[in-house]
């Protein structure tokens, strides 16, 4: 995962102000979302998942690039 740990990434999910767009381009079958959010260490996290049988379940995490973060701030 991009050198962020999976305890790390799974954090983004319980915060509110975090924000989540949806991710067509990646696959046909499921759908798949986005979500970039602070850590409480304030590293920029853009963590890629999706939904299977009732569990989030992400798929990749990494620190947000340059433009990601203008984007996001």
């Amino acid at each position: 995962m991009h050198r962020v740990a999976f305890e790390q990434a799974a954090t983004v999910f319980s915060d509110p102000t975090a924000m989540t767009f949806p991710d067509p381009d990646q696959s046909d079958t499921e759908l798949r979302e986005i979500t970039i959010r602070h850590t409480k260490e304030g590293r920029l996290l853009f963590v890629s998942h999706c939904e299977r049988a009732d569990r989030m379940r992400i798929i990749g995490a990494r620190a947000a690039t340059r433009k990601e973060r203008r984007q996001y701030e």
